[in-house]
């Protein structure tokens, strides 16, 4: 009986062995499932950590070390932000002085791109983070978007942008009486580069509807930044443009600034450096290098760098020239000058933006975005103010002792001196009332 039952046994031991075995084998009538982001089975054995690190970053994590912003990720990733501590502070403090109810600043570097400050502060929602007040577009664009409108101008055929423009009225809003053509005693005449520096609605609405169709705008506008994702290594939420095209109106009014077009800090900034390079914006980066626990580097994360073959490099220099004329003749002087005595070491570049609104308070909304020095930029700024009824300052104020904080950085040397102090504002300001967002606006 041993001797017959050896086999038999043996055999159902062997059988049981292949049906395990098949049972274990794919199916070749199904596909193999995806892996998932933990499955390294088909990734090169290498000792860098996996590229998910990146995500673990967190702007408010970064803290100082030896004058550097440096933060440890929980996979074992060191990383040096280019965030400059003492700029930072400077601006944190600027804003802290007048307790703005909202306040927002960023600063690049052009040589190479590096995001040298993102700042901001909220005196009305203290819980607000900085990357919400410098990455989102929660501000009108305001009279910025005069420099898409020039930009859009200087690129249609025929356009001659030293030819002047007659106006009357039309400084805190403009309506179709505006664009009429104005009685010779009550006229006002000015060419584009005028217009851009004294941030003339009429000259701006006149030129769009004698110049320019909707799409045409909204084109430009596009590759000026807005509607479309802007290469950084956090989220810059979109800025948005929207332009009707059965209302008249809409498009005079969309090229002084009067249009539904919103825009973040970051995005400011990142438009001051596509109109400081000509048309051409660097990688703008936050993050300078990555170590591993070895201390060996890691291989960061660079955005792209920005082209638009659609805006030629000789327009954007030289609007970049024109906008010159903002600092030393225009809406940002009062800022920049203290007389005829400038109040910055170098020269500077810009476009201001001024916006008020009643509901559901009373706000007053000012923009500096500029770059310097003119002739070579170093540097692209944006600073956004919002001040109370009551108003405490502008942007243009901030904006020249951050130029002078800036060539201080670099020759270790102090500027002339500090801007003139904006808590007391010129007689006419004092008495200016702040008008809505339909009919009040530089």
């Amino acid at each position: 009986m041993k001797n017959r039952t050896a086999p038999v046994l043996f055999f159902l031991i062997a059988f049981a062995g292949i049906l395990i075995t098949l049972a274990l084998m794919p199916d070749p009538g199904k596909e193999k499932p995806p892996a998932t982001r933990l499955d390294l089975s088909d990734a090169p054995k290498k000792e860098k950590p996996p590229a998910t690190w990146t995500s673990e970053l967190d702007l408010l994590r970064f803290t100082e070390k030896d004058g550097a912003l440096w933060q440890s990720t929980p996979s074992g990733v060191m990383v040096q932000s280019t965030i400059d501590p003492q700029l930072q502070v400077f601006l944190t403090q600027e804003f802290g002085r007048y307790e703005l109810p909202y306040a927002a600043a960023v600063v690049i570097h052009l040589p190479d791109g590096e995001v040298r400050a993102l700042a901001g502060s909220s005196g009305a929602e203290p819980r607000l983070t900085m990357g919400e007040l410098t990455l989102k577009p929660w501000a009108p664009a305001a009279s910025l978007f005069k420099t898409v409108s020039a930009i859009a101008l200087m690129t249609t055929p025929g356009f001659d942008p030293q030819k002047e423009v007659c106006y009357s009225g039309g400084q805190g809003g403009i309506t179709a009486k505006h664009l009429e053509e104005p009685p010779p005693a009550d006229a006002v005449c000015e060419n584009l580069e005028a217009a851009l520096a004294n941030s003339t609605n009429a000259v701006l609405g006149k030129l769009a509807r004698a110049h320019l169709d909707v799409r045409r705008l909204q084109d430009v506008a596009q590759a000026c930044g807005f509607n479309q994702d802007l290469p950084f290594e956090f989220t810059v939420e979109k800025s948005r443009f929207k332009l009707a095209d059965t209302d008249p109106m809409a498009l005079p009014l969309a090229a002084a600034g009067f249009g539904h077009a919103t825009i973040s800090a970051w995005h400011a900034a990142w438009l001051a450096a596509l109109i400081a390079g000509n048309g051409k914006v660097p990688p703008v980066h936050v993050l300078r290098l990555a170590i591993d626990r070895n201390k060996d580097p890691v291989d960061l994360p660079r955005p792209a760098a920005a082209v638009f073959s659609s805006l030629p490099e000789e327009t954007m220099a030289r609007l970049r020239l024109m906008l010159a004329r903002t600092v030393t003749q225009g809406t940002a002087r009062e800022g920049f000058f203290k007389g005829d005595e400038p109040l910055v070491g170098i020269t500077v570049g810009g476009k201001t933006g001024t916006l008020g609104r009643t509901e559901p308070q009373v706000l007053l909304y000012t923009w500096f975005m500029g770059y310097a020095p003119v002739e070579a930029p170093r540097w692209a700024f944006a600073i956004l103010i919002v001040s109370p009824e009551k108003w405490r300052t502008k942007a243009s104020y901030i904006a020249a002792r951050l130029v002078n904080r800036l060539v201080d950085s670099e020759t270790g040397k102090p500027g002339p001196g500090p801007a003139r102090k904006p808590e007391t504002p010129p007689p006419a300001m004092q008495e200016k009332p702040v008008p809505p967002p339909s009919a009040g606006q530089e």
